[in-house]
């Protein structure tokens, strides 16, 4: 793939509002992108998490284009108490 396409790629997928879930516990919160496999984490600061998360979001992105993987779209049927 041209790496021109690939810019295209990245922009394109970074354009989209994936679902964001997070859950509280009496530690922190357990927050996720459940379209996109591994970006998880558990913090205590709520900030963080959304923070991270689109750090994540960004970096599978970017990751999965440029090894010629597939970007899933993201599903609006999900759950979510945000949106990245």
């Amino acid at each position: 793939m041209s790496s021109g396409l690939q810019t295209r790629r990245i922009k394109y997928f970074l354009k989209l509002q994936y679902p964001v879930q997070v859950l509280a516990d009496s530690n922190g919160y357990y927050g996720c992108v459940p379209d996109l496999p591994t970006c998880e984490l558990y913090d205590r600061d709520l900030t963080a998490i959304y923070l991270t998360l689109e750090r994540m979001r960004r970096e599978w992105i970017i990751a999965q284009v440029l090894s010629g993987q597939e970007v899933p779209l993201p599903n609006s049927s999900q759950i979510s108490l945000g949106v990245l």
